[in-house]
Order: structure tokens, then C-alpha cells, then sequence
């Protein structure tokens, strides 16, 4: 399951009720004091296992103030949520347990290898041995940079680095993903290999 936060809901991923809830928010709301209105005002959805769903408007709207606190990184104000039925205020690790974040910013080591990066995130996620190894060419081969594995970071183009950045977030196989705006300042081949291997993490999950 995917939350994009800049890509329409495909037609395909229509509302599916035997399907499992995995992400289910409650009038969720966030006000900083000071502000003169809330970054994120009364927002109500679900979202079911196997479904994309984005997150559409201008800059400051409150996508990514949304992802935080559905990530369970800020504290909401007012409102609930819960992913894979855990509550993101009361049972934040997990949370964090069953979500892949790909923030807008990269999230990345420069001076490690791409392999070195992920093996690195995986090892934060409970991974050790042969199945971190195992994980770390799968999601290396998803994202088209097995060939590259052992290549520093920083030499990477804007889209190479995208995609370590992809690999990172869907490498312990989360139930649920959540993509701010991840290929922000991409070129279009880049952006053109990261959407559909994006969409794919879901089956790649539900296995």
C-alpha cells in the first residue's frame, strides 16, 4: 500500500471493503501556537491494504504536517489516527515498525555506498545477516542500482540518489508507504523509473 503525497489515486485502486483498513484518520489536526490558522485542519479518510492514495495541493497546504504526524515524527493537536490498527500518538514504534518514509528531503549517508546506506537503515529496522543482505539486493535491484551498489553516494546524479533514497524506505517490506513529493527536482527518466517501481512496493508488501 502506498501513500503518494503528489500523484492522483490511480482508477485501478478503487475502494476495496474486504480489504483490510491500514490507514485510518480521524478529523486529525495540527495547530503550531502562534499560527493564525492550523497546518492541518479536520482531515478524515481510510485508506485499504492494496490502495493508493495522494495528497494534492499548493506548497504550505499541510501534505507533509500530515505525513509527520501519520508517521508518527509530530504530535497532533486535535483527532486520531491509526496504521495497521496502531494508534500514532499512544503506540508511535509501532508505528514507525510497519511504515517505509521517503521524505522530500534525502535521507541519505554521502560518504557511504549505496549499499552501505541501506545496510545501514536495515539494521534499524531489525534486520542482521543473510536476510539484510538478501533485503538489501532486492530493494538495490528495484530500484535499477545493482551495478552501482558499491559506488559513494555523493557521486550519484539527483535521480540516483532518488532512488537510494526509494530503496531506503521500502527495504524492511512495509505494510504501509509514505512518499513526500519523492521526485521532487528529478528528471523525467528518473521520475518516469521511480512511479511505477513505487506502485509495485505494494504487492512486493502484501507477500
Amino acid at each position: 500500500m502506498l501513500v503518494m503525497s503528489e500523484f492522483q489515486k490511480p482508477a485501478a485502486a478503487i475502494s476495496r471493503p474486504s480489504a483490510p483498513v491500514v490507514v485510518e484518520v480521524q478529523a486529525l489536526t495540527k495547530h503550531y501556537a502562534g499560527a493564525q490558522a492550523s497546518a492541518v485542519c479536520d482531515v478524515s479518510f481510510s485508506v485499504h491494504q492494496g490502495e493508493c492514495l495522494g495528497l494534492l495541493g499548493p506548497n504550505g497546504a499541510g501534505k507533509s504536517t500530515l505525513i509527520g504526524m501519520l508517521a508518527s515524527l509530530i504530535r497532533p493537536t486535535g483527532g486520531q489516527a491509526r496504521i495497521c490498527g496502531h494508534n500514532i500518538v499512544t503506540h508511535t514504534q509501532q508505528v514507525q515498525s510497519c511504515i517505509g518514509l521517503i521524505p522530500q528531503d534525502l535521507a541519505l549517508y554521502p560518504t557511504l555506498t549505496a549499499r552501505e546506506n541501506l545496510s545501514y537503515f536495515g539494521r534499524l529496522h531489525g534486520l542482521r545477516g543473510q536476510t539484510l543482505r538478501r533485503l538489501v539486493d532486492e530493494a538495490l535491484a528495484v530500484v535499477g542500482l545493482s551495478d552501482r551498489a558499491n559506488d559513494i553516494v555523493e557521486k550519484f546524479s539527483g535521480g540516483m540518489k532518488r532512488r537510494v533514497n526509494l530503496a531506503a524506505g521500502l527495504l524492511h517490506r512495509p505494510k504501509v508507504v509514505f512518499l513526500d513529493e519523492p521526485t521532487v527536482g528529478v528528471d523525467p527518466q528518473s521520475r518516469s523509473f521511480i512511479l511505477p517501481r513505487s506502485r509495485r512496493s505494494k504487492h512486493r508488501a502484501q507477500r
